[in-house]
């Protein structure tokens, strides 16, 4: 994320950003932080499993992640129907059966993580019109504490925007 350079006319060193890793790293952090405010931490853990070690057998998800095999199949079966992760029948060379795995969708993550930046991003925005509205009387102290709420409701949607061009 930070590059250490030097400089060749004067050998002084200096620091750069990678903007490419930080763009990453900021949109794993929103990921981890969606997939654990929708869904939950042990979503967010599996998501993790399978972002790290790519298409695994539902035992092998459960062992990494350390969770009861049950729960596994049950979070499995969420993400799924979320489009988050796809199911892999892939026969072995040994016997004539079938082994199940499962993997991420990238492009349907991403889509996922925009369609949850935009609901929240839509209810702040009414959330914010339903301030912008004077039914009453307010006093100086009213309207002031009002004023400072609909700022930080402002900058909390100018976040969201920024965030949303993210998975783009």
């Amino acid at each position: 994320m930070l590059e250490s350079r030097v400089d060749l006319k004067t050998g002084e060193k200096y620091y750069s950003f990678v903007l490419e890793e930080m763009q990453k790293l900021l949109q794993e952090r929103m990921i981890d932080r969606i997939l654990e405010q929708t869904l939950g931490r042990y979503h967010k853990r599996i998501y993790r499993v399978l972002d790290k070690h790519g298409s695994l057998e539902e035992a092998t998800i459960r062992k990494f992640s350390c969770l009861p095999i049950a729960e596994v199949h049950k979070i499995l079966n969420q993400l799924y129907k979320e489009g988050i992760v796809k199911i892999n029948f892939v026969e072995t060379q040994n016997s004539n059966r079938k082994i199940i795995t499962y993997s991420l969708l990238r492009p349907r993550v991403n889509e996922y993580m925009r369609s949850k930046l935009r609901k929240t991003l839509f209810n702040m925005m009414t959330f914010s019109e339903g301030l912008k509205k004077v039914d009453t009387v307010l006093t100086h102290e009213e309207e002031e504490a009002k004023e400072a709420k609909q700022l930080k409701v402002d900058c909390m949607i100018q976040a969201l925007i920024h965030q949303i061009v993210l998975f783009r």
